[in-house]
């Protein structure tokens, strides 16, 4: 970040306050360090229910316009929590008003608006960070961890599994309308999986074959897509968005041992001797909102950053183009940082 740190309160804009938006006021206001100034929506009902649901946002000002919110002197950074279609220009132009950013992800729906969101934060050496909970988890940390100490050895494979209600969950929402929401299950809930393969083992993935089933949607629900990455490691993620509950599991392989993470049990075997043990870890130092505000004022270190962001729709667009083409492998295409 550049310029100096902010002093408590952080003054936070929210953009878009819809039922994902209730986490994040109730994160940011119990942090002490935040106070949300501004609010934005063009659904009166939304309005009333978050300000019913926390009422310091009574006060904060009211904006059908997120432009119109990004002239407010009184406004920091911004939390961007609407549909996926808005978050590049939302980001772009809170960016040029001088307002720092946490965005829902996925961070953008095309490489080519990432090119863009990119270009924006260099040019404005702001914070911009992207709403992966799980990167302060303290299992995924650790598992991080272990790989960049060569723990594992090299790293050979890594598998990423999620299954949840979605499909059933979000009928008849803009989650399930393709101009809205940019693309299905994948792009959604499977935005924090893709964002694990890559962040976990630190890899970028090279090659992609998928194959997608839709059912009586215009987006994907269940996907299945293998992926090698630079290092020659192989990898696999499973989204199934129509399945009767929420599960997810993770693993990664290497030439020394693996850490296998099943449902909230983290396993780490090593081969020489064979050891298994199960690993506690901490729940996790913060939260996204929380990481945004400490940042601000000098108190942490940024943990999600838009390379993150980046990362996740390179290889999320070339799992679309193979599945279009019928499973055919797809070269994922690299972006210069």
């Amino acid at each position: 970040m550049s310029g100096k740190k902010l002093e408590a309160p952080v003054r936070i804009g929210m953009i878009g306050v819809g039922g994902i938006s209730h986490g994040h006021a109730r994160n940011l206001l119990a942090t002490g360090r935040a106070k949300i100034t501004a609010i934005m929506d063009t659904d009166d009902q939304r309005i009333g229910r978050i300000q019913e649901a926390f009422p310091p946002l009574k006060e904060a000002a009211v904006f059908k316009d997120h432009k119109k919110l990004l002239e407010r002197s009184d406004v920091d950074a911004v939390v961007i929590c609407s549909p996926h279609c808005f978050h590049c220009e939302q980001i772009v132009d809170s960016l040029a008003a001088g307002k720092h950013v946490l965005t829902e992800k996925p961070m953008v729906n095309t490489i080519e608006e990432a090119k863009k969101v990119l270009a924006a934060w260099k040019k404005s050496g702001l914070v911009l960070s992207i709403s992966y909970q799980r990167q302060f988890d303290g299992k995924f940390r650790y598992m991080r961890d272990c790989i960049a100490r060569g723990e594992l050895g090299d790293v050979l494979q890594v598998s990423a599994f999620n299954s949840q209600g979605w499909y059933e969950g979000c009928k008849g929402s803009w989650r399930q309308c393709l101009k809205i929401s940019g693309g299905g299950q994948l792009n959604d809930t499977g935005s924090h999986i893709v964002n694990m393969i890559t962040w976990v083992p630190q890899l970028r993935a090279t090659e992609v074959a998928c194959y997608q089933e839709y059912f009586d949607c215009e987006v994907d629900i269940n996907s299945v897509i293998n992926v090698k990455f630079e290092n020659g490691a192989l990898g696999s993620i499973f989204i199934a968005g129509r399945a009767p509950g929420w599960w997810e599991d993770f693993s990664v392989i290497g030439t020394k041992g693996a850490l296998i993470l099943r449902g909230d049990r983290l396993i780490q075997m090593h081969n020489k001797p064979y050891v298994e043990k199960l690993i506690q870890t901490a729940h996790g130092h913060s939260d996204p909102d929380r990481n945004l505000v400490d940042v601000l004022l000098g108190r942490d270190e940024q943990v999600v950053n838009p390379v993150d962001g980046l990362r996740v729709i390179e290889l999320t667009e070339a799992a679309w183009e193979s599945a279009k083409k019928g499973g055919t492998p797809v070269k994922v295409k690299s972006v210069a940082i």
